[in-house]
């Protein structure tokens, strides 16, 4: 056991799944300074590296975090879920990544995207966020099943005596798994565990994901939008820019609506209009792309390489001025 654990260290082989721990204020947070080769149960992607900063954040696995502190004339904070973690492509592929890599001097960009997080978390985010990185430009990438997820952790939600959203109480540490992670030959055993479930549960796994993340109402969900626009209030009265995007919900189904259908993305961007948020839409750039080829993995609900790029083309039409050419 020892020899294997020294072989997979040597060989630096550590598989991982987007590990997390439970947090008394997020809920949930990623181990921080923490790194592992990404194994998918599907097959479909895998075999990069992941990299966790010391707070816990996805960072550029080939810069250093001391990087972090060069001088920035522009921050850009990412907020979102996996979609906007982007961990399932390599770094240098994702949207996160791109931007990153064609930043302007002077231009700073952190991805603050953890798996499974939505409105009601960004808005306890923000008060961390805008204390130590103070950013000029937001983004939130939105997801169709959002709203899900705010009504699951509101259940777990502390409120100050004025009414003040103070917290989302996690689980409770599983310590046990915190010190069977360090492990890279349990990790490895975990990864084939996880394959395993995989192939027993998968007619059930492929069910449940185009059911949760199949997004249908008749209007923006009352809860999300009431968190999403706390975030938006406190961004503007910092005086820094607020930018919505949505990941395409139909897209899950594997088609785009019918003529005259109404969309979640139709109710977002009429909702974003009505806030005077500016919304960047990704409908029509990922309509043209899906009629040449794959924008979404074919069983993973999230971006392919190419989906990356579009989302990474769309900002930058937007925003020229951050990005170089």
């Amino acid at each position: 056991m020892l020899a294997a654990e020294v072989l997979f260290r040597f060989f630096d082989i550590g598989y991982g799944s987007a590990p997390l721990e439970s947090d008394p204020i997020l809920h949930h947070r990623h181990p921080k300074n923490y790194s592992f080769i990404v194994y998918d149960p599907n097959g479909e992607f895998g075999g990069h590296r992941v990299v966790y900063d010391d707070e816990g954040f996805v960072r550029d696995p080939e810069i250093s975090s001391a990087h972090d502190n060069v001088p920035c004339q522009y921050r850009v904070a990412l907020l979102g879920d996996s979609a906007t973690e982007a961990i399932q492509v390599p770094f240098t592929k994702s949207f996160f990544g791109r931007m990153s890599r064609s930043a302007k001097s002077g231009v700073c960009i952190k991805n603050y995207g953890v798996s499974t997080y939505s409105p009601i978390i960004y808005s306890l985010q923000w008060n961390m966020i805008a204390r130590s990185y103070h950013p000029t430009h937001v983004f939130v990438l939105l997801h169709g099943s959002d709203f899900w997820d705010d009504i699951y952790y509101s259940k777990s939600a502390r409120y100050s005596e004025q009414g003040e959203l103070i917290a989302i109480t996690g689980p409770g540490d599983d310590m046990l798994k915190k010190i069977l992670r360090k492990s890279y030959l349990l990790r490895f055993f975990r990864k084939a565990q996880l394959k395993i479930e995989w192939i027993l549960n998968r007619f059930f796994r492929e069910k449940e994901i185009v059911e949760r993340h199949a997004a249908k109402a008749a209007d923006m969900p009352l809860d999300t939008a009431r968190h999403l626009l706390a975030v938006a209030r406190k961004v503007k009265r910092t005086d820094a820019e607020f930018v919505l995007m949505l990941v395409p919900p139909h897209q899950f189904q594997g088609n785009y609506p019918t003529p005259g259908e109404v969309s979640f993305s139709d109710i977002v961007r009429k909702w974003a209009k009505t806030h005077d948020i500016r919304y960047i839409d990704l409908d029509e750039p990922f309509s043209r792309a899906a009629q040449k080829g794959k924008i979404f993995f074919e069983i993973d609900i999230h971006f392919n390489e190419r989906g990356h790029q579009i989302v990474y083309e769309a900002i930058k039409a937007e925003f020229p001025e951050l990005f170089m050419n």
